[in-house]
């Protein structure tokens, strides 16, 4: 009886032991599976219940200025027709002079990582981040103050017309996180969102920021952002469900005119667009007026007259673009008021070689007995060689013989840097002009972009008042100066605008541009069928 007592402890032992080795290993082996991946974490974090919207983008997160729009705020929006709109601030006063400017704040403003926005952050990212986006107002600062937590106060040396709309260049994000140059380390903003992943040049993940004051304004809880740099594998994506929307996420037509006339026909998709009235850039041709054959005004003058634009449009750009023959949109107040677009005209180009003691003879234009022929660069991208043999063959109507050479990368820059070019594919001045002038408005050197349009003493000294006009009448008058001297000159012809287009699933609504590039998400919504 006792050998058989002690034989069942013993077993009822032997039981817990072995099931307390097995619990052991089962825990030992949980504990060393590998940590989920972060599309696993990702997949298993995101419920059916979250609004998460997929974007294709042409750029890596880091590296896109309107990336940056999700997670830091600006102190005002510009609206598509640029009117100036509350963003951070919620109103503004401004003096007489435009030397000071006094902006009203949220109570309680917070960074996304629960910290206060202090007057340092403020400092530094005005200072710091505007000279990077070569804001014109940056080397005016006198003084940035905070009288109290909701006052924010700039005070300048002399009077800054454009202060505002130059403001939509300049997030707000923690002081410590910007560095002399004005890159970001740490994404530390005050916007709708957090950046919580990032794999460079790969994908970003966000979700709503705990302490944005309107966040139950944004009905989209996450953003996942995948980098796709060819634009027909954005556009594939967008057909195969993979992403929800393409051509929001860059300041620069994103989308191909083929693929955005193919996509419009997609009963699938939506698509909304700039405002093409109030185009900011106009895309065209800089020409190198410095050096080699183009330095005679009479030859760059007929060439503004040898391309036919709307031909253009239709032929490569499948009727998407508008054909533009104004250097700057007119519509803007410092735009170029009672000057007639260049149109096509080949007679009148013809009439212009001659009077500029040109000829034509076995069908070469010559000059003093020597034909005319022009070096012209351009980009690997397809459509660059495409644009460059129409205008080739524009420019063989007027007996020119152009020679078309490709390049990759730097260069490409190299080339432009030492003034290796006649022509070049390119973009004018940029809205606000204050800040395109100070780019590039009044340098006459050769440079990364090509050529400034300093063109002469007097559109410098023009462009340099307008950077210093202390009234709207006085900044008219600079302005009207400056323009004289660009359509008498000619640094550059002049062929579209085109306004972004951005095309998305239609089980979403509410995408639009704003009158910079943010990326602006508080209207979208998604659609329950």
């Amino acid at each position: 009886m006792r050998l058989q007592k002690r034989l069942g402890i013993f077993l009822l032992l032997s039981i817990f032991l072995f099931l307390g080795s097995c619990t052991k290993q089962a825990t030992q082996k949980k504990s060393e599976e590998p940590a989920p991946t972060t599309e696993e974490r990702l997949e298993k974090e995101t419920s059916s219940e979250k609004t998460v919207l997929k974007m294709g983008a042409a750029v890596d997160f880091k590296n896109n200025p309107e990336a940056a729009t999700l997670v830091a705020e600006q102190l005002i929006l510009l609206s598509p027709s640029k009117e100036v709109l509350p963003r951070m601030a919620k109103s503004w006063d401004v003096n007489e002079q435009y030397t000071e400017f006094t902006f009203h704040l949220p109570e309680d403003l917070k960074f996304n990582n629960g910290d206060p926005v202090t007057l340092e952050d403020f400092d530094r990212s005005l200072r710091v981040i505007g000279k990077k986006e070569y804001v014109s107002f940056a080397d005016k600062i006198k003084n940035i103050s905070m009288p109290d937590k909701t006052t924010l106060k700039i005070e300048l040396k002399e009077p800054q017309l454009y202060l505002l709309p130059e403001l939509t260049k300049i997030g707000i994000f923690k002081a410590s996180e910007i560095d002399d140059e004005g890159n970001i380390r740490e994404y530390i903003g005050t916007g709708a969102y957090v950046l919580d992943a990032y794999s460079a040049n790969v994908s970003a993940h966000l979700v709503k920021n705990p302490y944005f004051r309107n966040k139950d304004q944004y009905e989209v809880d996450e953003i996942d952002w995948l980098v796709l740099p060819d634009g027909e594998a954005r556009r594939l994506a967008l057909l195969s469900g993979q992403v929800d929307v393409i051509g929001i996420s860059e300041h620069w037509p994103s989308i191909s005119f083929a693929d955005a006339g193919e996509l419009k026909k997609n009963e699938n998709f939506s698509f909304t667009q700039q405002n093409t009235e109030w185009y900011s850039i106009v895309k065209g041709i800089i020409i190198n007026w410095k050096t080699g054959p183009l330095q005679d005004v009479s030859l760059r003058r007929a060439l503004m007259y040898a391309v036919n634009r709307e031909e253009l449009n239709e032929t490569l750009f499948f009727g998407q673009a508008q054909p533009c023959g104004h250097l700057f949109n007119p519509k803007f107040d410092d735009g170029p008021k009672d000057y007639p677009a260049f149109n096509y005209d080949l007679k009148k180009a013809k009439d212009l070689l001659k009077e500029g003691g040109y000829e034509e003879k076995d069908g070469k234009l010559l000059k003093e007995g020597q034909p005319v022929k022009l070096r012209f660069i351009i980009g690997t991208k397809p459509e660059a060689a495409d644009l460059a043999i129409f205008l080739k063959n524009s420019f063989q109507e007027l007996g020119i013989d152009t020679e078309i050479e490709t390049f990759e990368g730097k260069l490409i820059t190299e080339e432009l840097e030492k003034g290796a070019f006649d022509l070049f594919i390119s973009a004018g001045l940029f809205e606000p002009m204050v800040t395109s002038i100070k780019f590039s408005g009044i340098k006459n050197e050769f440079f990364k972009s090509g050529l400034g349009f300093g063109v002469n003493d007097a559109a410098i000294a023009a462009g340099q008042g307008i950077l210093d006009a202390k009234n709207m009448e006085e900044l008219s008058q600079y302005a009207d100066a400056y323009w004289k001297e660009q359509y008498k000159e000619c640094p550059m012809i002049p062929l579209y605008s085109s306004g972004r287009f951005a095309f998305f699933n239609k089980n979403w609504e509410g995408f639009y541009f704003t009158g910079y590039g943010d990326i602006e998400l508080s209207k979208v919504r998604r659609v329950h069928e």
